[in-house]
């Protein structure tokens, strides 16, 4: 064999074996499809207990629920309470989606025309007004936890991929404040 059928070879391998490990890896979910995401839960008018295009955002983020009991647990750790709701037996998992959450914009929904303002503006009493959390997937990404705050009741939701269309499988943790 010459110097230039190795290299080729060699190339040849590389390749392939690039191929083969990357087959079947799913990419994450990036910033932009989050908010994708987010967008088509919240434009869904089949559920009208869902319908927040009529709500205006407030431009904050909800960090926990006022209560974390679930499955007759009370919870003292949010990380191990959400890996408890997504089963996840990784709250590590569930902490790195909060880190890496911290440059998902909640205020990009208003490029699929939700309505924002600032928690110090004026309200009124006609207009509904909703605060979210950001979303937290299971390690398969095909479903996510969310907190959704309107008008003083927060409740914590629990969506599921069915198809191509994300449904909600859960409605929990009602809280009045």
């Amino acid at each position: 064999m010459n110097y230039k059928t190795i290299i080729k070879a060699i190339s040849l391998i590389i390749i392939l074996n690039f191929s083969l490990s990357s087959c079947g890896k799913k990419e994450k979910l990036s910033n932009e499809d989050k908010i994708k995401i987010l967008a088509e839960v919240f434009s869904d008018n089949t559920n009208l207990t869902l319908f927040f295009k009529k709500c205006i955002f407030i431009n904050i983020q909800i960090i926990k629920p006022h209560s974390m009991f679930y499955n007759g647990i009370d919870y003292d750790s949010y990380n191990e309470y959400v890996s408890d709701v997504l089963k996840i037996e990784d709250a590590n998992f569930v902490e790195q989606q909060i880190n890496d959450n911290r440059n998902l914009k909640i205020n990009f929904l208003r490029n699929f025309d939700f309505k924002f303002q600032n928690l110090e503006e004026n309200k009124t009493n006609d207009n509904c007004y909703t605060m979210i959390s950001k979303p937290l997937f299971n390690k398969s990404e095909d479903c996510f936890y969310i907190i959704i705050q309107e008008n003083g009741s927060q409740n914590q939701y629990l969506f599921k991929k069915n198809s191509d269309k994300w449904v909600l499988e859960k409605k929990f943790g009602l809280a009045i404040e």
